[in-house]
């Protein structure tokens, strides 16, 4: 079982991905925005992320530009 974050401010699409996730096997760790996902990944090391863009506060590519310059999460594919 893989360990995928999912950072998603949408409820609606929380629902629909985690389902998906969820029948093909794999774990959803949901986080509500970038701050809330960044503290999960480096608590849980997750296999995978995926965010959306568009967020409130930090935005996803900032995200994703603490996530690769970070030592710990550099190698999680995002």
């Amino acid at each position: 079982m893989k360990k995928i974050l999912y950072i998603e401010d949408d409820p609606v699409s929380m629902v629909l991905i985690t389902k998906i996730v969820d029948k093909m096997g794999h774990q959803i760790i949901p986080a509500l925005n970038s701050e809330e996902g960044i503290a999960k990944a480096y608590a849980y090391k997750p296999d995978l992320i995926l965010m959306d863009i568009f967020l409130p506060g930090v935005d996803g590519l900032e995200t994703t530009m603490h996530i690769r310059s970070s030592d710990k999460l550099s190698h999680i594919p995002v």
